[in-house]
């Protein structure tokens, strides 16, 4: 099934692998300021399965293909080369650590 944006694990886990992002807010408006939104994925043991980003309403917008490098920059345009809508958006991401699939998920805001 499709990870669903909107909702988040449960804080239970005992899990100390995090997704993290920034800045946030993010501004790709060319003016050398927070342009690029730097996302560090977990690579403690992990594989990661994909990378995604998708809007507050849950459309997929940007899907990253090659992931091989711990660290990826967003230049908040879509996968098909326009600007991504003003607002938040999720990063979803799959990984398998220890056999086991867990789907990560952070909040950030794109503003232009």
């Amino acid at each position: 099934h499709n990870p669903s944006p909107g909702i988040l694990k449960s804080k239970g886990s005992k899990n100390t692998v995090k997704l993290e992002i920034g800045p946030i807010p993010f501004t790709p408006n060319n003016d050398g300021k927070n342009d690029l939104l730097k996302i560090l994925l977990p690579t403690d043991g992990c594989t990661i399965e994909s990378l995604m980003i998708y809007t507050f309403d849950g459309v997929r917008i940007k899907e990253f293909a090659t992931l091989t490098e711990s660290e990826l920059f967003w230049d908040g345009l879509c996968g098909n080369g326009r600007a991504a809508p003003v607002g938040p958006f999720y990063v979803v991401t799959e990984i398998v650590q220890g056999g086991k699939k867990t789907v990560m998920r952070n909040k950030g805001l794109l503003w232009r």
